[in-house]
């Protein structure tokens, strides 16, 4: 593993169906505590922390279909984090400005 490359998490994507290490293409690196958007799939990956060799990280698929940047939150009654920005419903400022709104 390259010294610069510790702690973080890299996305590579590959439009293709068998594995060809020089045909991959680097999509992003990643610190803890940060996301990158995969607008096309509607995805959003999160690494949420580094041990040692192991990494915590989660994908999220946001509702809408694939525009970009997600939808605000809109179904603030099931709790999902339907928009993928970490929060679910309670915690969602899109959900606590909903119910502000008379």
């Amino acid at each position: 593993l390259h010294a610069l490359a510790a702690g973080t998490m890299t996305v590579h994507s590959y439009n293709g169906s068998t594995y060809l290490p020089d045909f991959t293409q680097l999509w992003s690196t990643r610190t803890p505590g940060t996301a990158t958007q995969v607008p096309w799939l509607s995805l959003r990956l999160r690494l949420f922390g580094v041990s040692g060799s192991t990494a915590l990280a989660g994908a999220c698929r946001w509702a809408g279909g694939a525009v970009f940047p997600p939808p605000p939150e809109t179904d603030c009654g099931d709790g999902l984090d339907n928009d993928c920005n970490g929060l679910t419903d309670a915690e969602d400022p899109a959900c606590k400005a909903a119910a502000l709104t008379p």
